[in-house]
């Protein structure tokens, strides 16, 4: 019975050789193809591609669904890829009017064109166009008047887009128009762009450089996971900025900064993280220089005279975390804080489970700190807490950890080392 079980188990030895030999035919018969295929295109249809024009027009029009006409075209070989020439290339708006005019466009095709019955590209390159961007007062995008922002819109092109192996856009030149903030016209020179696309994910970095009244060059990278522009929410990925100056009053009309910025400038570098249609983390180095803010209308003017390191905050379930990482800060006239570390943790209740919260810090002068709150837009009730407790003295290493709400905690716990520590009576402390 065990040898019966074992002859249905594995094939007989004088099977091997047959399959052996039928997978070498196979091999041969693939080789073979291919070679006939690359003759059949080589000499055969790349010669005639001129005539096919038109055909290859609609091909692109029918693929990104935007009407596209070619001025003229030839081809040529990239290795073992047929490569397209396309010069005079424009594409028209629904209304059949001219959006976009590029001059040189080099497309290397790829075989999987032949697999899906529809131009895939190996590569994309663009040379030196010029793109329009405009946000109207609805808060619809347009990029060289097609929209791409509309709910349940057509979004064939930037599918098409997305499916292309690898997309570079060479000294391009970005025109923004924002109709919705009243803003001037921005135009980003000397624009470069690379665009990796593989499956379900998509990288891409771009550089830029705006008006030197406004920021030096800007470096942005992205790296991303989704299926389409329908299901925005299935997207997750890590987007970086960075920049070595920002003239920031300058910048209000183009960006919704959080405050009220009269002057300053300074570099920041930008990890943002998301997932589900929330952001996930955020994380910023920055180096400011004579800002001078107002965080809110009722507030006092903060002027800071420098200010750097590393500010973050990540989401937590249905909490979050926020913290400053060897953060100085000078405020003229008010306080100068040397290098410290802070953070803040918050959970709220959820279920049976109590709400809980963290502080720690270290090389902190709470007194200093104290100084500073008559800048910041907290509520009357943090406000009237600080006040009651007027802490005082300074912290090397300092952990308060509690459970309950932070008004009137149920449980708590302190830990650090202190000098010339003090603080009023409140609640349970």
């Amino acid at each position: 019975m065990l040898k019966r079980l074992r002859s249905l188990a594995f094939p007989s030895p004088v099977i091997w050789p047959w399959l052996g030999r039928l997978l070498i035919t196979v091999a041969f018969a693939a080789v073979f193809l291919f070679a006939l295929t690359v003759m059949l295109v080589r000499y055969w249809v790349l010669p005639e591609v001129p005539r096919y024009r038109q055909d290859i027009a609609a091909s692109l029009s029918l693929a990104t669904g935007l009407p596209i006409s070619i001025g003229r075209i030839d081809a040529d070989w990239a290795g073992l890829h047929p490569r397209l020439i396309l010069q005079d290339v424009v594409l028209h708006d629904r209304q059949q009017q001219p959006v976009l005019s590029l001059h040189h466009v080099e497309g290397v095709v790829s075989w999987w064109s032949v697999l899906v019955a529809e131009l895939r590209l190996q590569s994309l390159i663009l040379d030196a166009p010029v793109l329009d961007v405009r946000r109207d007062n609805a808060g619809l995008i347009y990029v060289a008047g097609i929209v791409v922002n509309r709910p349940g819109g057509d979004s064939r092109f930037v599918s098409w887009i997305l499916q292309q192996k690898r997309i570079s856009v060479r000294n391009a030149v970005i025109r923004w128009q924002d109709d919705k903030a009243k803003a001037l016209p921005l135009e980003l020179q000397q624009v470069q762009l690379a665009l990796l696309n593989s499956g379900s994910r998509h990288r891409f970095g771009l550089r830029a450089t705006p008006p030197p009244s406004l920021a030096s060059p800007l470096d942005i990278r992205g790296d991303l996971r989704g299926s389409g522009l329908q299901s925005l929410e299935g997207w997750r990925g890590t987007l970086f900025a960075q920049v070595s100056k920002l003239e920031f009053s300058s910048l209000r009309p183009y960006l919704p900064l959080p405050a009220e910025i009269r002057q300053g400038n300074g570099g920041v570098r930008l990890w943002f993280s998301f997932a589900g249609g929330q952001a996930t983390e955020a994380t910023a180095d920055v180096l400011l220089n004579n800002v001078r803010s107002r965080l809110a209308s009722d507030l006092p003017e903060l002027d800071v005279e420098s200010m750097s390191g590393r500010l973050g905050w990540r989401k937590l379930g249905a909490g979050f975390e926020v913290y400053g990482r060897q953060l100085a800060l000078a405020v003229r006239g008010v306080v100068a804080l040397p290098p410290a570390t802070l953070s803040i943790r918050w959970l709220p209740a959820e279920g049976r489970k109590a709400a809980e919260g963290g502080i720690a810090m270290d090389r902190t002068d709470v007194g200093k700190i104290l100084r500073l709150s008559d800048y910041f837009p907290l509520s009357a009730e943090v406000r009237q807490g600080l006040l009651a407790l007027s802490p005082r003295g300074r912290f090397d290493e300092f952990a308060l950890d509690w459970q309950g709400p932070w008004q009137n905690p149920s449980h708590y716990t302190i830990k650090g080392r202190f000098a010339g520590l003090e603080f009023n009576p409140y609640g349970h402390l």
